[in-house]
């Protein structure tokens, strides 16, 4: 994704004063936590954050935490002793899809040598629910950016989080790209818990003028740096170097990982392997402390077809949730002789009632915990998700480098199947 937006679109990080210091924009969630885009913090050894609560004095040291390369977004969090919090958040994170037409706006810091360090808004609509080359994780919106908008939060007329602003078309005016907020929910609730979501919706009705009055001591600058001393700016106490940063999703298991038989209260990591009802799945997902979560299964299937006979059956049956297989297995079920007519879910279901052809989205988090749950598994290229594109195509996802793409129902690839705990 990152090669690709290079060549095609203009990343929306600047640069300042050195070709080794840039600047990006990020924004709050609970506790310590920043979130911003990966081309943002990419490559950098020293990271800190100014304009907390308004307050430009001052820049945090930061570490970055939580990456998702794929889906360009990073969680930063801030390590210095004298951050006394960001106060109380007065947004959430949307966790449903907008809708093409509704009314954004975005909030960042472009161009910070020539436009200065207080936060510019601008505005527009959705343009479309797919972004460049039709990238389905992403938004296409209206409103104009500039370098340094990178990371900056996209927000609908409620004052809800929608999007997270990465890229803008070279080519096209104000063609602008956002990630989507239901791929930022699962990527913060895998990258460290769902527990730093922000949770207020109090600007409902309010004023665009009240909203971003309330919401800009909560979106920062983020300066970026190879060095390891910290950017000229800051005060002599910021300027210790930073943690080298880490991703807690670095491998730490052990080479033969043990199987667990699963009961029910017992608390699980990303990585464990659980023995349920006789078939065993690598944890890729973990909710409230670890009793619940999801797991792929350890077994693969041989390439089968998504839909065995597109002539003679119906085309579109609705398995079309991005985020929720289970939905979606539901639906082919209701079909008559479905067992036949879709390999991928019959085999899925063979392993148990509880086991079901993955979602779009439900892949990609396999994918960003690859690198743990390889420990326990290989992977092969493609896997069939079982969400539509359309009446012809369902989508796959890439398992080396997380892309997703859509083919033909009737084609060949390999399956594995997702429990929920």
């Amino acid at each position: 994704m990152k090669r690709l937006f290079l060549a095609l679109l203009l990343f929306c990080a600047i640069f300042v004063a050195k070709a080794d210091e840039w600047t990006g924009t990020g924004f709050a969630l609970k506790g310590k936590y920043v979130i911003t885009n990966h081309h943002v913090v990419d490559g950098a050894r020293t990271l800190q954050v100014r304009g907390v609560r308004g307050d430009f004095t001052k820049m945090y040291n930061a570490v970055v935490v939580a990456k998702d390369e794929s889906h360009d977004m990073a969680i930063i969090r801030i390590e210095d002793s004298r951050f006394s919090g960001f106060g109380e958040i007065p947004y959430t994170i949307k966790s449903a899809l907008s809708e093409v037409g509704e009314e954004i706006f975005v909030l960042g810091y472009p161009l910070l040598s020539t436009m200065g360090e207080e936060v510019k808004l601008t505005t527009g609509i959705i343009s479309s629910r797919s972004g460049f080359q039709g990238e389905v994780s992403s938004y296409q919106v209206s409103a104009p950016i500039q370098p340094g908008n990178s990371g900056g939060p996209l927000f609908d007329s409620n004052g809800d989080v929608v999007g997270i602003i990465n890229a803008k078309h070279r080519q096209a005016d104000n063609a602008s790209y956002a990630i989507k907020s239901p791929y930022m929910r699962l990527f913060i609730q895998n990258g460290v818990g769902a527990g730093i979501i922000p949770t207020n919706r109090k600007m409902v009705g309010w004023s665009l003028t009240n909203k971003v009055k309330a919401i800009k001591p909560f979106v920062f600058i983020i300066y970026a740096s190879t060095e390891a001393t910290a950017n000229p700016y800051a005060t002599p106490q910021s300027q210790q170097k930073p943690q080298t940063p880490q991703t807690p999703q670095t491998p730490q298991t052990p080479a033969q990982p043990q199987v667990r038989e699963y009961r029910a209260g017992d608390t699980y990591k990303i990585g464990d392997i659980v023995r349920r009802n006789g078939v065993e799945g690598v944890v890729f997902e973990v909710t409230d402390g670890g009793k619940h979560g999801k797991m792929v299964s350890v077994k693969e299937s041989d390439k089968l077809q998504w839909s065995s006979d597109l002539n003679e059956q119906e085309r579109l049956i609705g398995a079309d949730n991005e985020y929720n297989g289970a939905y979606n297995m539901a639906k082919v079920k209701q079909i008559a002789d479905w067992r036949y007519k879709y390999p991928a879910f019959a085999w899925c279901a063979d392993l148990g009632e509880e086991w079901y052809l993955p979602a779009k989205a439900e892949l990609l988090a396999i994918y960003r915990n690859k690198y743990i749950i390889e420990k326990a598994i290989d992977f092969h290229v493609f896997y069939w998700s079982s969400t539509e594109h359309n009446e012809f195509c369902a989508w796959h996802v890439c398992m080396s480098n997380g892309n997703a793409r859509n083919n033909y129902k009737n084609f060949n690839y390999y399956v594995r199947a997702v429990s929920a705990f």
